[in-house]
């Protein structure tokens, strides 16, 4: 009922409800209250709710909740992608097809497989939330009731089937509890018990503000929607009908208003129109103004709040670290983790700290990392800790490629993990297609510390078959014109520089054998042509990364450079269809440098631009015929499907190309994609055609493109993409098809 007088400090008490992206509203309620003199002594909320009153609880500003939501960084955290300068490309295994990844486990009965308990990576909201909400908690020394402004939030009990009101500890992992959606964010462990998003059994808690603080006016801010019916196509609703309990949004006492801002439909995670729901908030709290000052007389200006939230703040010890703790491993493996966060000074800056975080998450040992900080009185100084949960020993990738071109292909790795003092890996694959098959074999050994490097060692059969036939899966092949061999042991070392940088170098034995046609005019009875390569090769490798995706990127930039030395010996023995019969041995040698750019980067919401430039040169001679001398040669393959296709005018001992690409978003993970290239060979190599022996033609005389138009969706299991390439000088200039999956081979002697 109306207010017949005036109580002295009124005290209002602001509800927020959880509703996923929608909650977002509460910020424009929020600013719409302190612009307006209206008071704010307590709040709690659930959820979203608990997002945006934890962050006004640890003396955020409505302007500076409004920046915080719209950034690329709370994009970032909410869909859980890691931004390219944290990634640390050095951890990084071969490109490979996989669609799936998993970790084989059992619980600790033995009895059946463990699956994922999260579709989104919180690797990043939890580092994140740790740094946001620990200086708060150090300056309330872990009292929710010393906040700026008293706080508190509801998470789920799953153990107990309980709504925990949480009102003390660390305030980051209390609002991290307490937004965990089930099975969509991982959840969190406080006090030895696991905890869920509190919508489960509280979505609005207006009766815990009411038993907690007693203020003298409620006022409910409601984001959520009533959760319809279950969908057969859709888990998230089925999550919801199955574990979330039906809420009653209504405040509790008389003297009491609720705002409830006008929120569409929207995914748990879609923020693409947060600006809108704030400014939908602001309105409707402008709208209840009337009702509010009914029960309301006390008010304190936006400068008052400003002065109190700045005098607040100018109090939090700043996020500097002199100490690492870990838990959750045995003494060896955070032995080895500590070798990974190496540091020769005695604190360590946030920034720093979070280089570290990224870095130990690379390592695919290690499953998640929870950080939480903890402040020291008396030194000034935070500790980190940080809870890790290794991964499992045994890893299965499976995926591959289907296509409407005749280059299917199954893939299949299985890796075992071993994780002490080092750590090391071993690991097989298998490709097994109709173009393209291989087994490879490998073990690598890390060594951390201040300089990390490791030890690679690898063997690797592969094999191409080029022909002509029919795009239909099972059909019989028609005869092969060409077949490409590569058996090849490796063995390297690799150190990162930086982060985004990497150097290996190493020693390759190998065995290239090519079987081919150098005419279609054949028969059965024709037997082919056939050269050998036996050759040695020393390599450098320097790359610097931070593309987004392995396959069609859009931001981001890489480089590389590769130098390499091949010795070795060739020989021919030519077949029925060869001109001359006479068998030929020719010893090679000679230094090759390849070096490759290639940058992306936004122009505007929509529109990302590429470009792409390579330069290769060799010395390299000629081979014993011209399709030989091809073979031998470096392929200048810009798009996937060229590495499936053997373009001789794509080929040569010393060019240069480069080219430009446009992707258009069309919407979420929707893309068009153009793409332009141009490929100059320094000198071609041709053919006598009688002899079919190879030369090379005048500098820079010809010149040949590429071009390519395709609509990609990048789906979870890869990009599935309809293409229209031209391939100029080809005896089919046009290539067009869809596939779906990576198009990656395993490394072969030439690469």
């Amino acid at each position: 009922m109306p207010l017949t007088g005036v109580a002295q400090e009124q005290t209002v008490g602001l509800v927020l409800s959880g509703g996923g992206a929608k909650g977002v509203a509460h910020i424009g309620v929020i600013r719409a209250l302190e612009e307006n003199h209206v008071p704010i002594s307590y709040v709690a909320g659930t959820s979203m709710g608990a997002i945006i009153g934890g962050l006004y609880a640890a003396g955020y500003s409505p302007h500076e909740m409004d920046s915080l939501i719209n950034s690329e960084d709370f994009l970032r955290w909410a869909k859980g992608i890691i931004e390219e300068e944290y990634t640390y490309i050095y951890m990084q295994e071969q490109e490979n097809p996989a669609w799936i990844t998993l970790d084989l486990a059992i619980d600790s009965a033995g009895r059946k497989p463990l699956l994922p308990t999260n579709l989104v990576e919180t690797f990043h909201m939890d580092f994140a939330f740790m740094q946001i909400f620990t200086p708060a908690t150090a300056l309330s020394r872990g009292c929710f009731d010393n906040l700026f402004v008293p706080f508190r939030c509801i998470a789920s009990d799953i153990q107990n089937n309980q709504a925990v009101v949480l009102d003390s500890g660390n305030l980051g992992t209390a609002i991290r509890a307490s937004m965990s959606f089930p099975f969509y964010f991982k959840p969190v462990e406080i006090d030895g018990k696991l905890m869920l998003d509190g919508g489960m059994y509280n979505n609005f808690p207006a009766d815990v503000m009411l038993e907690t603080f007693q203020p003298h006016m409620i006022i409910g801010s409601m984001a959520a929607d009533e959760y319809g019916d279950a969908d057969m196509g859709d888990i998230i609703s089925q999550v919801q009908t199955i574990m979330m309990e039906r809420t009653q949004y209504d405040v509790i006492c008389e003297s009491s208003v609720l705002i409830e801002p006008q929120v569409p439909r929207l995914g748990l995670t879609d923020f693409s129109k947060s600006s809108e729901l704030i400014d939908s908030g602001y309105e409707a709290a402008i709208n209840s103004l009337k009702e509010i000052r009914m029960f309301l007389v006390d008010s304190i200006s936006p400068q008052k709040v400003k002065e109190k939230r700045q005098a607040y703040r100018s109090k939090m010890p700043p996020l500097i670290f002199n100490r690492i703790n870990i838990s959750g491993l045995q003494d060896n493996e955070a032995q080895y983790v500590r070798s990974v966060l190496f540091h020769e000074t005695d604190t360590i800056g946030v920034e720093q700290i979070k280089k570290d975080y990224f870095r130990v998450l690379a390592d695919d040992r290690i499953a998640y990392i929870f950080p939480e900080a903890e402040y020291h009185q008396p030194s000034g100084y935070y500790h980190l800790n940080l809870h890790i949960i290794k991964d499992k020993s045994i890893e299965v990738k499976f995926g591959g490629t289907v296509s409407s071109s005749p280059i299917n292909e199954a893939f299949l790795q299985g890796k075992y993990r071993f994780f002490g003092r080092r750590a090391s890996s071993v690991w097989l694959n298998t490709y097994i297609g109709r173009f393209y098959s291989s087994v490879g074999a490998a073990g690598r050994v890390d060594f951390p510390g201040k300089t990390p490097f490791y030890l690679m060692a690898g063997t690797f059969y592969n094999q191409w078959d080029f022909f002509k036939t029919s795009t239909a899966f099972f059909e019989d092949k028609t005869p092969s014109y060409l077949i490409k061999n590569d058996f090849h042991n490796k063995v390297m070392f690799g150190m990162p520089m930086t982060d985004q940088v990497k150097v290996e170098a190493g020693i390759s034995l190998g065995i290239l054998n090519n079987k081919y046609y150098q005419t279609n005019q054949f028969t059965r009875k024709d037997t082919v042509d056939e050269t050998t390569f036996n050759n040695q090769n020393m390599f450098f490798y320097f790359e610097q990364n931070t593309l987004n995706r392995r396959q069609f990127p859009s931001t981001g930039n890489r480089i590389t450079l590769e130098i390499k030395h091949f010795r070795g010996t060739e020989f021919f023995v030519p077949g029925t269809t060869f001109p001359g019969y006479r068998e030929q041995e020719k010893a090679h040698q000679w230094v090759e440098a390849s070096l490759r750019y290639e940058k992306y980067e936004p122009v505007t919401p929509w529109l990302n631009l590429g470009y792409q430039g390579d330069l290769f040169l060799s010395n390299r001679a000629l081979f014993s015929n011209h399709t030989s001398t091809l073979l031998m040669s470096k392929a200048y393959a810009p798009l996937p499907e060229i590495k499936t296709i053997f373009l001789r005018k794509f080929r040569a001992h010393n060019y240069l190309a480069g080219g430009v690409k446009g992707m258009v978003s069309l919407r979420d993970n929707l893309e068009f994609r153009n793409e332009l290239y141009g490929f100059q060979p320094i000198r071609e190599i041709r053919s006598h055609g009688e002899t079919k022996t190879a030369f090379f033609g005048d500098w820079f005389d010809r010149r040949y493109f590429l071009a390519s138009s395709r609509l990609i969706f990048h789906s979870p299991i890869g990009p599935i993409s309809v293409y229209l390439n031209y391939y100029q000088g080809h005896e089919d200039p046009l290539g067009y098809g869809l596939n779906i999956g990576y198009i990656f081979f395993n490394r072969h002697t030439l690469d």
